[in-house]
C-alpha cells in the first residue's frame, strides 16, 4: 500500500488514475494549470509532468531525428518551466486534492522536486538503465514508480537488483501510439513476486487495455491527458481528453467494484430470480387424501418458494394428508 499526499494505492482503494500531462502543457503556464484542472474534474488522482534540464539530461550535439530538422535539445528546451511556475503547478494540485507528480531526468532537477515537498517520483522508461540516477532516487528516500517500456525482463530484474523493487511498477509499451496485442497483460500477474503494487502505462488509443489491467489486478493506471488533441506537441493526438478521463474514471470504478468478493454468494438483487426462477414441487395430477406420493405424482415447476426441488426424494411413498389438485403446491406440511 501507498500513501501518497492525497491518496492510498493498493488492493481495495480505487484504482489510482494518473493524469499524464507530460509535455502537453508545450511551455505554458496557463496551458499547465488548465490541464491539471480539468484532469482533478475528470477523475485522475494524480497529475503528471515531465521535470528537467534539456542541456543537462540531452547531448548539445544530437539533431532533432525524425521530428525534423534542429536540435533536441532545443525542442525539449521549449517544454521548460520556470521555478516559479512549478511552484503555482503544486499550489494548484494541492487546492484540488490532487497528486503533483513528476518523472525527474537529472540531479538539479531532483533537488528542485524534493524543494517542492514531493515524496514520490516517476522514473521513465527510458531511464529504468540509467543507474546512477535511479540509485540517487533511492538515497534520497523518495518513493519510485518505474516504467518498463522498451525494456526487457532481465533488464527489469536488473535495476532492481540496484534499488530493490520499485514502490510501484508499471508495464508500458514505448511505441505512440501502441498496438494492444504488444502489452503482455499477464506480466502484470507474474510480478506479483516483487511484492509492490503494479499498474500500467497504457498508449493505446481507446481504454480497454486500462480497463483489462485493473481486472488483472493494476492499482494504477497512467494515460497521457490533453485538453485538446489539435494542439501543437508531441504527445496531444494519442491523449485522451477530458470527456474520456471521466469515462476511463467511471470504469475503473465499476471494474473496482466488481473485485470486491472473493467468495460466490448471492447477492440481494438476485433474491427475487432464486425466488421465481428456481423451481418447486407441484402435484402432477389429482391425488386422494392417504396417497402414497410416487415420482410420476410430482412435477418441478417455477415459481419456488414451498418446497425445494432438491428435497423431491423425501416426499416419495409417503401419504399425503388432504386432497390434492393438479398444480398445487407439495411441501412438508402435507405429509
Amino acid at each position: 500500500m501507498i500513501q501518497t499526499r492525497f491518496h492510498r494505492i493498493g488492493k481495495g482503494e480505487p484504482v489510482y488514475l494518473i493524469a499524464e500531462i507530460g509535455l502537453n502543457h508545450n511551455g505554458d503556464a496557463d496551458l499547465a494549470i488548465r490541464s491539471l484542472e480539468a484532469a482533478a474534474r475528470s477523475g485522475a488522482q494524480c497529475a503528471k509532468f515531465q521535470l528537467f534540464d534539456s542541456s543537462l539530461f540531452i547531448n548539445g550535439n544530437a539533431s532533432l531525428g525524425d521530428g525534423g530538422p534542429g536540435s533536441l535539445q532545443t525542442f525539449f528546451s521549449q517544454f521548460e518551466l520556470s521555478q516559479d511556475v512549478w511552484q503555482r503547478v503544486v499550489r494548484a494540485c494541492d487546492e484540488l486534492g490532487i497528486d503533483f507528480l513528476c518523472s525527474v531526468f537529472d540531479e538539479p532537477s531532483l533537488d528542485f522536486y524534493q524543494s517542492l515537498g514531493a515524496k514520490e517520483v516517476k522514473v521513465a522508461s527510458t531511464d529504468l538503465t540509467c543507474r546512477p540516477l535511479l540509485e540517487s532516487m533511492r538515497r534520497r528516500g523518495l518513493s519510485i514508480y518505474l516504467s518498463t517500456g522498451a525494456s526487457n525482463q532481465e533488464e527489469i530484474d536488473r535495476t532492481i537488483s540496484w534499488i530493490g523493487a520499485p514502490e510501484l511498477l508499471f508495464q508500458c509499451v514505448s511505441s505512440y501510439p501502441a498496438d494492444p496485442s504488444d502489452y503482455d497483460l499477464p506480466v502484470l500477474q507474474s510480478w506479483a513476486r516483487y511484492g509492490c503494487e503494479l499498474g500500467l502505462s497504457d498508449h493505446c488509443t481507446d481504454h480497454s487495455l486500462s480497463i483489462a489491467a485493473a481486472a488483472l489486478g493494476a492499482t494504477a493506471i497512467e494515460r497521457h491527458f490533453t485538453l485538446d488533441r489539435n494542439l501543437p506537441g508531441p504527445d496531444h493526438n494519442l491523449s485522451s481528453t477530458p470527456d474520456e478521463f471521466v469515462a476511463l474514471s467511471r470504469s475503473l470504478s465499476m471494474v473496482q467494484s466488481a473485485l470486491a468478493g472473493t467468495v460466490k454468494e448471492c447477492k440481494p438483487s438476485e433474491l427475487p430470480v432464486r425466488q421465481g426462477g428456481r423451481r418447486g414441487i407441484y402435484a402432477a395430477r389429482d391425488l386422494p387424501a392417504g396417497h402414497r406420493l410416487q415420482a410420476s405424482d410430482l412435477v418441478a415447476q417455477r415459481p419456488g418458494g414451498n418446497l425445494a426441488v432438491e428435497r423431491m426424494a423425501e416426499l416419495l411413498n409417503r401419504p399425503i394428508n388432504r386432497a390434492l389438485r393438479s398444480g398445487d403446491p407439495v411441501d412438508i406440511d402435507l405429509l
